[in-house]
């Protein structure tokens, strides 16, 4: 617990909190509901985003009043319908925008402590196949990936979870209320209505009851879709495309991985993507032929190895791809379900395979090539670099003509700041700093990376600046199928307050 809130707590930016974690990409960004676009939040560069860029914007206008969600979602009857974690971040962030982003993009990891805590009713901490059964479902794929990228799926299991225990505890209505807010979740959790289910009905009356429990699981989800489809009319795309026939995603994704496999040679990708869908593969074989429907995992987890056979190509296609966490439920039903013992060891690391996928989804983001050390200035990155790039623990971003970036100063004195870090250019010259177009500093550059520390800046009370940095020689290629035109590369810039007396 203590290692995934350390990696967990890398994801926060000091300017933007915790919404890298909502994936907004630049490339959609425009299309934002004006509340987003007026809110401080991090996009990533060169990038469509992911799902969690929707559902953000739905806690924001959890009524779906604002007009301008019917461009901002791509399907707005798809999204629309998932509104239970959009509207707790509402309430959590009590309407107030900046709270509720925060509120959404750290969701995934409350439920994360969430599924800690509750798993223990069926891994209790008291030898080591528990605890591989208890840390390989919470660094799953399936999860890592919920969390990475604040999606819904985490968040659906976990009100499963506690339906199927309400179950087991002999508390069928509870169980019942869970899965209705599953539902609202994500709709896919219908599927898990399947545990309430016991014992098989024997009459009329058994039959009219599990009926009944079913009405009231899907009824609150029938109503909001109701309210869906009234505010943005008839039904364009309901998400039939995500189906084909049997098993044909599944084996197109195992010809793409093979593929990659042959092409590339032997990579990370591609190894942790086959041993990901192996372990899928593990799990669906398990569920499917170790029948076991007295178990309450067992029943609500069947339903998602059908609907294995069934997804299509859109589920599958990409690295990871999304079918570690449409598939989740299978991944906590086949750790419960696999007997103890160490005869059975074998089988449950092979359907725990997709671990160091999810490993990987927690690894440090890649930071900025600047680091701010004063509270007493806000300094956000402007136009003209390239994309962060890192390696041998450094981070840095080119620029071909001009890269620039803006100072903030919200006080009521001026700061002195002064800048150090490395640098390096395409070739000898110099490297000049302006503000407004002004020259504040030059200093020698060559083609190895080599210190620089800037003379003092000034930025001005209440007020915000430009920087510019370029370089006095011409941009180029550098050539091996890389044909951007560079300039100037910045290295793990340090940007500090300068004293009184001028030092640091």
């Amino acid at each position: 617990m203590a290692a995934f809130l350390l990696a967990f707590a890398r994801f926060h930016d000091p300017g933007f909190g915790f919404t890298r974690l909502i994936s907004v990409g630049d490339r959609v960004a425009p299309a934002a509901v004006p509340m987003l676009r007026a809110t401080p939040h991090y996009v990533h560069e060169d990038s469509y985003g992911y799902d969690g860029t929707y559902y953000a914007q739905i806690a924001l206008h959890p009524l779906l009043r604002e007009p301008a969600l019917d461009l901002a979602l791509d399907n707005p009857h798809y999204r629309a319908r998932r509104v239970a974690v959009p509207w707790l971040a509402w309430l959590a962030g009590l309407g107030q925008p900046g709270w509720i982003l925060q509120a959404y993009a750290v969701a995934n990891a409350v439920c994360w402590l969430g599924f800690a805590w509750i798993l223990l009713a069926w891994f209790p901490a008291d030898g080591w196949q528990n605890f591989l059964r208890w840390a390989g479902f919470l660094f799953s794929a399936g999860v890592c990936l919920s969390v990475r990228h604040a999606l819904l799926d985490g968040p659906a299991l976990l009100l499963t979870a506690l339906a199927v225990r309400a179950v087991e505890c002999g508390w069928p209505r509870r169980g019942v209320a869970w899965l209705a807010l599953a539902a609202l979740t994500k709709e896919t959790s219908v599927l898990s209505s399947a545990v309430l289910v016991a014992p098989w009905p024997r009459d009329w009356r058994g039959w009219a009851g599990l009926v009944v429990k079913g009405a009231w699981v899907v009824a609150p989800l029938g109503v909001w879709m109701l309210y869906v489809s009234a505010r943005f009319g008839p039904v364009a795309d309901a998400g039939d495309g995500n189906f084909s026939w049997p098993l044909t995603g599944l084996v197109e994704k195992a010809r793409e991985l093979g593929g990659d496999l042959v092409a590339n040679g032997v990579r990370a990708p591609e190894v942790l993507g086959l041993a990901a869908l192996l372990g899928t593969v593990v799990q669906f074989l398990f569920l499917a032929l170790w029948w076991q429907p007295a178990m309450a995992w067992w029943r609500a987890a069947a339903p998602f190895a059908v609907l294995l056979m069934f997804v299509s190509q859109p589920v599958w296609e990409g690295f990871p791809g999304a079918y570690p966490r449409v598939l989740l439920p299978l991944a906590l039903a086949f750790n419960v379900l696999v007997p103890r013992g160490g005869r059975w060891l074998p089988l449950l690391l092979a359907g725990n395979l997709a671990v160091p996928l999810g490993l990987t989804q927690l690894a440090a983001p890649h930071g900025e090539f600047f680091r701010v050390d004063t509270t007493a200035v806000r300094v956000v990155r402007g136009e003209g670099w390239y994309p962060a790039e890192t390696g041998d623990g450094r981070t840095w971003r080119w620029t071909g003509a001009v890269g620039t970036l803006r100072v903030e100063n919200p006080g009521d004195r001026p700061v002195a700041l002064r800048l150090r870090g490395e640098a390096r250019g395409m070739g000898e010259g110099e490297m000049v700093l302006r503000v407004a177009g002004e020259e504040r500093w030059r200093g020698p550059l060559g083609v190895k990376r080599e210190p620089f520390a800037t003379s003092s800046l000034q930025v001005p009370a209440a007020a915000s600046v430009v920087w510019e940095f370029a370089a006095t020689i011409p941009p180029r290629a550098p050539g091996k199928g890389d044909d951007r035109d560079l300039a100037l590369a910045l290295y793990d810039v340090v940007i500090e307050p300068v004293a009184s007396g001028g030092r640091p």
